[in-house]
């Protein structure tokens, strides 16, 4: 009895040791857990200040990103503007050279207008000229024609005639044997000649002192027959005058010039010109009266 009381009392004994080691075993075990739980504790507020701080970088880069986000994104519209307005620059710029080409091939074409347009109005003028020439001489001609072949009458014939009249004159008051041979017959110049037996006659008729210096050499009967007859007008009023009388005739122009005159200190002719067309006849009155036949 007093054995297991002893044992009891040793088991007791022993088992309190052991839970008193036990206990402090928990004890410390339970320290560490607390330690180890602090120290937890203050890892998990070092995390969650990490978190915080983490979070807060996230939201700032996160800010960070979306703002570069949309610099990108203006960025990228900048750059899109940029590329339209090169794009359109581009084509700005092609149909500036269009245009240049365009242009210079107008001023090349226009050149070329020109020197062709100068070209032609130098051809123009020289064919002008030329057909101003060939007028001239087409008008002259015309008049010529005109002169002789007027409707119903036969220049040639009225030439004829009148010779037949002067050869009458020159038999009548000029010639020293009126039976002889005509003055007409040898002469070279029919109008010449004409003209001389109207002086003589004036000078035997009339006892003016006239002169006659003949150049001009006509061949168309119709202006053989004009100068003649005007002559003859000239030359008849010219003697009423009672003075000396010189009569000139030369060409020029084409024209047969008739010119009277006096000698020197005679007061000068005033007599009329017989009305004619002026396509015919031309007259200057001064110290000489001309009078042009065309």
């Amino acid at each position: 009895m007093t054995a297991a009381v002893v044992v009891l009392a040793l088991l007791s004994g022993l088992l309190a040791v052991l839970l008193l080691v036990q206990r402090r075993r928990s004890t410390a075990a339970l320290d560490a857990c607390r330690a180890d739980a602090g120290l937890v504790a203050d890892e998990l507020a070092a995390t969650r200040s990490n978190a915080a701080d983490t979070e807060r970088r996230a939201a700032e880069a996160e800010a960070r990103a979306e703002a570069a986000e949309r610099r990108a994104a203006d960025a990228e519209a900048s750059a899109a503007a940029t590329r339209a307005d090169a794009d359109r620059a581009s084509g700005d710029r092609e149909a500036a050279l269009a245009s240049l080409a365009a242009a210079e091939d107008q001023i090349a074409a226009a050149q070329a207008t020109a020197a062709a347009a100068t070209t032609e109005r130098d051809e123009v003028a020289a064919q002008v000229v030329e057909l101003r020439e060939r007028l001239l001489a087409l008008d002259a001609a015309s008049r010529r024609t005109l002169d002789a072949h007027r409707p119903g009458i036969e220049a040639e014939a009225l030439w004829q005639l009148e010779l037949a009249r002067a050869e009458r004159t020159w038999r009548h008051s000029v010639a020293a044997s009126p039976d002889g041979p005509g003055p007409f017959g040898e002469t070279d110049d029919p109008l010449r000649t004409a003209v001389e037996i109207e002086v003589a006659a004036l000078r035997e008729e009339v006892g003016v002192a006239m002169e006659v210096d003949w150049d001009a050499t006509v061949d168309d009967p119709a202006r053989c027959l004009t100068v003649l007859r005007l002559t003859q007008e000239l030359l008849a009023a010219a003697a009423r005058e009672q003075q000396a009388i010189v009569l000139r005739a030369h060409e020029e122009g084409g024209e047969v010039v008739l010119v009277l005159s006096v000698p020197e200190g005679n007061p000068p002719l005033e007599i009329e010109v017989p009305p004619l067309a002026e396509h015919l006849v031309s007259v200057r009155s001064g110290d000489d009266l001309r009078v042009a036949v065309r």
